[in-house]
C-alpha cells in the first residue's frame, strides 16, 4: 500500500513544533543576575526564569564582543569559520563615527545560511528585535534578506550607543523619533521601551503559528540612560559621577544607571513571559535568555563594584572566561528539568542546530563547514561532551580554545601562549604553560586545524585564504578549475603588455553549479579552484610578467594557482586511490552551439568518450562522434594547466563552453546536462567512494534509527533487526544507482524524490504500521510527504520472494512518476495506466484483483510486475506463487510477446530504468 500525501493530510497531527524566543543581553557580565550570585542588582523575573528551567554554568559566547557574537549565533560557525570575526566599521567609507549617512557595520554575506532562513522555510514566522550591527538596509547583510520576516531596532551598533536615538528601522524603513541625540540631548522615547512593545506585539501577531523572536536588547551597553522611574530604585548607592571621557555620555549616577537599566530588562522580559501565559503559549514555548560576552569596563561601568564577572576572570574584549562566559537560562517546560543547571560545555554557534532539531528539521544541510552540536540533550538533563573542544579568535590577535577543562589563549601571536586548568583554577590564575610544553604543542595543532584564514580579518603567523583564489575542499578524486572567470582587477596590476585576454564570463558560476549538481548525483563534492581575479592568465607558455600582467598581485595569485591544484589533486589522490581527474573548465569567444575538448595527445580516446557523453545530453562537442572534427583546430592540444597537471594517477581535460551554455539564461539547464554527462565519465573511468549506508541512531519518534541512500532516508523502529534495515538500504541504493559505479543513474527521478520528500518506514511487523499512522502527519509537516511502508517480516527472508524490491520500486516509482509524468504516472491518461488498460483487454495476463487496491495502486503493481519482467526476476524463491493467476508474462520473453506497449515503455534508454537486479545472490540461480 502507498503512503502518499493526501493519507498523510488525513491523519492525526502532533502538537505543533515550539515556539522559540531568543533573549540577547549586550554586554552583560557572568555574575550579573541574582541567580548566576548577584548581591545588588535585582533580576526576580529572570531568577524566576531559572528556577523554572536549567542555569548553563558553562556556556560561552560566540566572541568577545557584539557583531561576531551575532554573526556566530546565527551561522552556528565559530569566530575561526565565521564570516564576520570582529566589530568592523568598516572605516574606509569615510568618517563612520560622525556621518549619519555611513551609518552600519561590515554586512553579513549572503552566502551565510542563518538559523532564522532555516526556520522560516519550516513555516515559522520570523523576527528580529534589537540591536543588530550586521549590515543596513540595502546590503547583504539586511536582517531583511537573513531570514527575518521582521525587523525592529537599531541596524548600527554605533547608533545603539544612545538609548533616545533620532530614529530606529522596521524593515527598510527609517522609523523617526522626537529625540536629539546632540547637540543639546533631547530625551523623550527611551528606545529599550520601543522594542519590548514591538516583540510583545510580535507575538501577540503570530500567535497561531510557529514564531522566532530574536530579542537582541541593547541592555546595559554603554551609554548610561535609564528613565527616572528605574533610576530612583538605586539612588541609595554611594555614587563618584562618570564626567563621560572615553566618548560615552556622562552620568551623575553610574552605578544606579547601570542597575537600573538592567532591572528595567529584566521587568521588560517579565512582560514577555506573561504576554506568553496570557496567550496559553507558554507550554509550547522554548525560552532562551544569554549575553553576547562579558561586561564593559569604561564609559562609566564599575564592574568591580558589582562583582560582574561573577569571580571570573577578564571583561569583555578579552577571551579570559569573564569575556567570554556568559550567563545563560533555557526553560522549555515538559522538556528541561525545572530548577537544574548544567555544567556541560557549550556556546553560541550550539544555537542553530539546537534550534533546528528543536523545530523538529532534519536533514537540512548547511553548507561548509558548522561548528554547533545540538545542545537538547543536555537541556533534558544529558551530560554532553566531557573532551569538546571550543575556539575563539578576535581582533586578529586574541586567540583561545577549550578542551575539556583545558583552556589555552593568547594576547597576540607575539606573546607565549597561556594554558589554565579550568577545574582547578576555574579562575585562571596559575598559567601551566612551562610545566606542559608538550601539551600545549598539541593544542596549537588543534588551532591550527580549527581555523581557516580571513582576508578580511588576518591573522599574524597563520597562512590566509587569498582574495583572489578561492579553493573548495572536496570528497571525491574530480577537481574542477576555473582560472579566468574573476570579475576584480586590484589596483596596481597594469595590464598585459601585449595579446588579448577576454574574461571566461560566468564560469566561476559554473564551476560552483557544477560541483553541486555532480553532489546531488554522487553524495561526494568535487574540489573547486577557481579565481576572483580579471584578466590574469594562468599560461607559462609566455613570460610570467607578461602572462600575469606584469603586476607583483597578478604573479602571487599565478603562484596560489597552481599551488592550489597541486594541494587539491593530492588530496584527490588520496580519496581516489592514488587516481584523480581534473577538469580545466574556461569559456571560449566562439558562438558556435559546441563545447570544445581538449587533453593530451595520450587522452584523445578519453576525450572522445566524454565528447559522446556531452552529445549524449544534447551539447554540441567536438570531438565528439557525431560532429566532425574541422581539422583546423588543435582539439587535443589542451591549455598550460593541462598539460602541467597531467601526471601519474593524475589526468586533465580542458573544457571551452560557449556563451550559449554560460549565460544566465541557459545555465539551469546546461548544468543538468553537464552534471549527467561528468558525473557519468567520471563513474565510468575513476573510482567514487561508495554511499555511506551505515544506520545511526535518530530522535524523531517512534523511529530510533535511520539511514539513508542519496538523501532517501529509511526509518526503522527500535524492534526491528540491524540486518534487515541494511539490506533494505543497499536494495535502496542499488535500484537508485544500479550500475553501482557511485553515479545515480537518473538525477531527474532522484531530485523528485527529495524534492518530493520520499521515504520508507520500517517497522518489525505488519501491525505496527497502524501505530504509526498516527506519526505520519507530523512527517508530513516535517516535509517528507512521498511515503512507503516496508514490514521487517516480510524482508530478506529465506526461502521466499524478497519483498524489500518490491517496496522500494513502489517508492521510486513514484519518483519516475513526477520525472515523466506523461510515461509512468499512476493517474489515467500516461503510457504506464494506458499499457495497462490493454494488458487487461489483451489475453488478460494481467488481472489484478484484490479489492483494497485502487487504481492507482494497481498501476503500482503493474509497473512493478512489468519492471520485474523485464530484469528477469520472476524466479525469485516464492514468487512464482505470489503472481499465480494474476501475471503471466513472467520472463522478458513473455513480456516482449504479451504486452508491447509495457515493453516499448520500459526498455527506453532514455528514463534510466534499472538493468540488473539488486542484491542478485537472492537469485534462485545463485
Amino acid at each position: 500500500m502507498l503512503i502518499v500525501a493526501t493519507l498523510l493530510a488525513a491523519l492525526v497531527p502532533q502538537e505543533p513544533p515550539p515556539n522559540i524566543i531568543f533573549i540577547l543581553a549586550d554586554d552583560l557580565g557572568y555574575g550579573e543576575l541574582g541567580c548566576f550570585g548577584q548581591k545588588l542588582i535585582k533580576t526576580p523575573r529572570l531568577d524566576r526564569l531559572a528556577q523554572e528551567g536549567m542555569r548553563l554554568t558553562r556556556h560561552y559566547s560566540g566572541s568577545p564582543v557584539c557583531a561576531p557574537s551575532r554573526c556566530v549565533f546565527l551561522t552556528g560557525k565559530h569566530t575561526g569559520h565565521a564570516y564576520i570575526r570582529d566589530n568592523d566599521e568598516m572605516g574606509a567609507r569615510g568618517d563612520v563615527w560622525n556621518d549619519p549617512a555611513l551609518e552600519g557595520q561590515r554586512p553579513l554575506a549572503a552566502g551565510e545560511i542563518t538559523i532564522a532562513e532555516i526556520l522560516q522555510q519550516r513555516g515559522y514566522a520570523t523576527s528580529f528585535v534589537g540591536k543588530w550591527g550586521l549590515g543596513w538596509t540595502g546590503t547583504e547583510g539586511d536582517p531583511n534578506t537573513q531570514g527575518f520576516d521582521h525587523f525592529y531596532g537599531y541596524l548600527c551598533q554605533r547608533v545603539a550607543h544612545n538609548y533616545y536615538p533620532d530614529h530606529l528601522h522596521r524593515n527598510g524603513e527609517r522609523v523617526l523619533l522626537p529625540n536629539q541625540p546632540k547637540p543639546g540631548r533631547i530625551e523623550k522615547v527611551y528606545a529599550p521601551d520601543l522594542m519590548i512593545e514591538e516583540a510583545l506585539s510580535f507575538v501577540r501577531e503570530n500567535q497561531k503559528k510557529p514564531f522566532f523572536l530574536t530579542f537582541a536588547t541593547p541592555v546595559p551597553h554603554l551609554a548610561l540612560q535609564v528613565p527616572e522611574d528605574s533610576l530612583a530604585e538605586y539612588e541609595h548607592f554611594s555614587e563618584t559621577p562618570y564626567t563621560g571621557n572615553a566618548g560615552y555620555l556622562p552620568h551623575e549616577k553610574p552605578r544606579a544607571a547601570y542597575a537600573g537599566m538592567i532591572t528595567r530588562m529584566d521587568r521588560d522580559i517579565g512582560r514577555i513571559l506573561d504576554l506568553l501565559d496570557d496567550l496559553e503559549l507558554t507550554e509550547n514555548t522554548m525560552v532562551v535568555f544569554t549575553s553576547d560576552n562579558g561586561p564593559s569596563w569604561i564609559g562609566g561601568v564599575d564592574y568591580d563594584f558589582f562583582e560582574s564577572q561573577g569571580g571570573l576572570r577578564g571583561r569583555k574584549a578579552q577571551l579570559y572566561e569573564g569575556g567570554i562566559r556568559v550567563p545563560t537560562i533555557v526553560r522549555w517546560p515538559g522538556k528541561v528539568p525545572p530548577g537544574s543547571e548544567s555544567s556541560a560545555l557549550s556556546a553560541f554557534w550550539d544555537w542553530m542546530p539546537t534550534f533546528a532539531e528543536v523545530a523538529g528539521i532534519f536533514d537540512w544541510g548547511h553548507p561548509g563547514e558548522m561548528d554547533g552540536k545540538s545542545m537538547t540533550s543536555i537541556l533534558k538533563g544529558g551530560a554532553g561532551d566531557p573532551d569538546r573542544t571550543l575556539y575563539w579568535e578576535h581582533a586578529s590577535r586574541w586567540q583561545a580554545m577549550i578542551s575539556g577543562n583545558w583552556k589555552l589563549l593568547r594576547k597576540k601571536p607575539s606573546e607565549a601562549w597561556e594554558l589554565y586548568d579550568l577545574k582547578n583554577d576555574p579562575t585562571e590564575t596559575k598559567n601551566l604553560a612551562k610545566d606542559m610544553p608538550d601539551y600545549v604543542q598539541e593544542l596549537i595543532k588543534v588551532i591550527q586545524k580549527e581555523r581557516v584564514g580571513s582576508e578580511i580579518f588576518p591573522m599574524k603567523g597563520f597562512p590566509q585564504d587569498s582574495s583572489w583564489v578561492e579553493f573548495q575542499k572536496g570528497t571525491m578524486p574530480l577537481i574542477l578549475s576555473a582560472p579566468h572567470g574573476g570579475t576584480e582587477k586590484p589596483e596596481g596590476i597594469p595590464d598585459r603588455t601585449s595579446g588579448t585576454l577576454v574574461r571566461d564570463r560566468n564560469v566561476r558560476e559554473i564551476a560552483m553549479g557544477l560541483a553541486d549538481a555532480i553532489e546531488f548525483r554522487t553524495g561526494f563534492r568535487p574540489f573547486v579552484v577557481t579565481t576572483n581575479l580579471h584578466r590574469v592568465k594562468m599560461d607559462a607558455n609566455r613570460p610570467l610578467a607578461e602572462a600575469a600582467q606584469g603586476g607583483l598581485g597578478a604573479e602571487k595569485t599565478w603562484y596560489e594557482y597552481h599551488a592550489a591544484l597541486e594541494k587539491a589533486s593530492s588530496l584527490a589522490r588520496e580519496l581516489g586511490n592514488g587516481q584523480a581527474l581534473l577538469f580545466d573548465i574556461h569559456g571560449h569567444g566562439h558562438k558556435e552551439d559546441w563545447s570544445e575538448l581538449a587533453g593530451p595527445e595520450w587522452e584523445k580516446q578519453k576525450v572522445m568518450e566524454l565528447g559522446a557523453l556531452f552529445t549524449e545530453q544534447g551539447l554540441r562537442a567536438v570531438p565528439s562522434p557525431d560532429i566532425p572534427d574541422p581539422g583546423d583546430k588543435p582539439y587535443f592540444n589542451g591549455g598550460y594547466i593541462v598539460r602541467r597537471h597531467c601526471e601519474d594517477g593524475l589526468r586533465a581535460i580542458q573544457i571551452e563552453l560557449p556563451w550559449s551554455l554560460r549565460s544566465e539564461k541557459g545555465r539551469e539547464s546546461s548544468l543538468e546536462k553537464l552534471a549527467n554527462a561528468c558525473a557519468d565519465f567520471f563513474g565510468n573511468n575513476f573510482f567514487i567512494p561508495r554511499q555511506d549506508l551505515s544506520v545511526e541512531t535518530t530522535k524523531f519518534k517512534p523511529f530510533d534509527r535511520k539511514c539513508s541512500a542519496f538523501g532517501v532516508p529509511i526509518f526503522a523502529t527500535k524492534s526491528l533487526e540491524k540486518e534487515k534495515l541494511a539490506h533494505a538500504i543497499s536494495v535502496l541504493a542499488e535500484y537508485l544507482d544500479n550500475d553501482e559505479n557511485g553515479v545515480v543513474d537518473d538525477a531527474k527521478v532522484l531530485k523528485e524524490l527529495r524534492d518530493g520528500g520520499a521515504f520508507l518506514v520500517m517497522p518489525q511487523k505488519e501491525r505496527e504500521m497502524q501505530k504509526l499512522f498516527r506519526h505520519f502527519e507530523e512527517m508530513d509537516e516535517k516535509g517528507w510527504r512521498i511515503g512507503q511502508d516496508l514490514y521487517g517480516e516480510e524482508t530478506n527472508q529465506p526461502g521466499r520472494f524478497d519483498y524489500a524490491l518490491e517496496e522500494i520500486w513502489h517508492l521510486v516509482s513514484q519518483g519516475w512518476g513526477l520525472a515523466y509524468p506523461q510515461s509512468f504516472a499512476f493517474e489515467q491518461g500516461s503510457a504506464l495506466c494506458k499499457a495497462m488498460d490493454k494488458a487487461r483487454l489483451r489475453g488478460g495476463h494481467y488481472h489484478y484483483d484484490d479489492p483494497t487496491c485502487d487504481y492507482d495502486c494497481q498501476a503500482g503493481e503493474y509497473s512493478y510486475w512489468v519492471l520485474t519482467s523485464m530484469l528477469n526476476a520472476q524466479s525469485f524463491p516464492g514468487r512464482p506463487e505470489e503472481i499465480e493467476d494474476e501475471w503471466e508474462c513472467a520472463t522478458p520473453e513473455l513480456l516482449f510477446e504479451k504486452d508491447p506497449d509495457a515493453w516499448k515503455l520500459f526498455s527506453d534508454e532514455q528514463f534510466h530504468l534499472p538493468r540488473q537486479i539488486p542484491n542478485g545472490e537472492y537469485r534462485e540461480d545463485a
